[in-house]
């Protein structure tokens, strides 16, 4: 999974793992429940989820703190095959908490 372009209030996150629908429903509603969030945009095709927020609500600083977490994840999702799709939704799970 890779941030392929992102700016404050936007976020577009790219992988051929977010074709899947239940990894692309985990992490929408592991981030969708979050007051910043204003609005999540799936495309199935190219596996591509955007996430637009209010940036005054959840600053650079506190996604900063997610960088080693969604290192970890991105790693999972380089070497998806189905077989590890159980621990990239685990993964998704702990980053919902992390946002917490």
């Amino acid at each position: 999974m890779t941030i392929s372009s992102f700016f404050s209030g936007r976020i577009r996150l790219r992988s051929a793992v977010l074709k899947d629908d239940e990894i692309s429903l985990a992490l929408q509603k592991a981030v969708e429940w979050h007051e910043s969030v204003k609005k999540i945009e799936r495309n199935a095709l190219t596996g591509s989820v955007l996430i637009e927020y209010d940036p005054k609500k959840l600053p650079v600083s506190a996604l900063s703190a997610l960088t080693d977490e969604l290192l970890l994840l991105k790693k999972l999702c380089e070497h998806f095959d189905g077989k590890n799709k159980d621990e990239i939704l685990k993964k998704i799970d702990s980053l919902k908490e992390k946002l917490s």
